[in-house]
């Protein structure tokens, strides 16, 4: 987390949020991201994301896929997609 980084200094944590935002625009600049789909998520630590096999359990040249995230708590807050 961020707030390891500068434990009990607010303004040293804020800065360091705010360098940390990429916007679209910038990874669409990115030659390796300019064709692709992009999702981007905001979660928080110790969030775990799971992307199953889009063949499994689908007809033969058919796929399927799908993302599952999980929040260790609700006290950890909310995920954003």
């Amino acid at each position: 987390t961020v707030s390891s980084f500068a434990p009990g200094n607010g303004s040293i944590t804020s800065n360091l949020k705010a360098l940390m935002k990429v916007s679209q625009r910038e990874l669409r600049q990115l030659p390796e991201y300019r064709n692709d789909a992009l999702i981007a998520i905001k979660a928080p630590g110790g969030t775990t994301l799971e992307v199953p096999d889009p063949e499994e359990g689908m007809e033969q040249g058919k796929k399927r896929y799908q993302i599952y995230l999980n929040s260790p708590s609700k006290e950890a807050g909310s995920i954003d997609v």
